[in-house]
Parts: structure tokens; C-alpha cells; sequence
């Protein structure tokens, strides 16, 4: 009976299953810009692990989008890492990776934001 259940939950795509519920999830906690914005940023952030550590030829998983029905309507993401690293270049290139290409995101995203903001007065 348990391998027969994890048999189905091996063929269920969590990962997409998950994404698609933390863009519910964000755009439930903020509106669809916000959505748009939280998603850009983490998987951004999260790519940028992956895509590195591939290049040092390294067995990651793609993203895992983790919904969270809060203020917030996420609780981030992760990639799972699944071989050492050999030195440490690779530990240093691959975590710095992440925040340098979620900051490629985070600046326009911000510049976008402050232009569409208008200035209310303060009563």
C-alpha cells in the first residue's frame, strides 16, 4: 500500500503544483502586481543557485516554490542541492549567485514601483 502511494506521488508534479498555488497564494495577499513581483524576485534569487551550480556541473533540483496563505502569501523558495562542492570557489560562486541575480530583479522592480507610486498628503 505505502509503495503504491509513493509510486502516485513520485508521478504528481509538486513543483509545478506549488508554484502555481504560491502565485494563488501572493496574488491572495497582495494583488496580481505583487504576484508578479514576489515570483520575479524569488525565482530570480533561486535560478541564479541553480544556473551556477549547474555550470560547476554540479546535481541540483529546479526551484521549489513553498505557499503560504499569510501577509505575505509565500514562504520563499529553495533548490536542493545534491552533490559536495569541490572547493571554495564553487561554495562562494554558487551562494552569491542567488542574491546578485535576485538584486538584477529587485532594482527595476523597485525603480517600476517608486514611478507608479503617487504622492499622497498626510492629513
Amino acid at each position: 500500500m505505502f509503495k503504491r502511494l509513493c509510486m502516485v506521488c513520485a508521478r504528481v508534479p509538486w513543483r509545478l503544483l506549488f508554484f502555481l498555488l504560491t502565485i494563488g497564494t501572493t496574488w491572495l495577499a497582495g494583488g496580481w502586481m505583487y504576484a508578479v513581483c514576489v515570483i520575479a524576485f524569488f525565482g530570480a534569487h533561486e535560478m541564479g543557485h541553480y544556473l551556477m551550480a549547474r555550470h560547476y556541473g554540479m546535481e541540483v533540483t529546479l526551484p521549489m516554490f513553498l505557499p503560504m496563505p499569510n501577509i505575505l502569501g509565500t514562504m520563499g523558495a529553495f533548490i536542493g542541492i545534491r552533490s559536495p562542492f569541490m572547493n571554495r570557489r564553487e561554495l562562494f560562486d554558487v551562494g552569491v549567485a542567488g542574491p546578485l541575480s535576485g538584486l538584477v530583479v529587485a532594482i527595476p522592480l523597485s525603480v517600476v514601483g517608486i514611478w507608479l507610486t503617487s504622492p499622497s498628503e498626510v492629513p
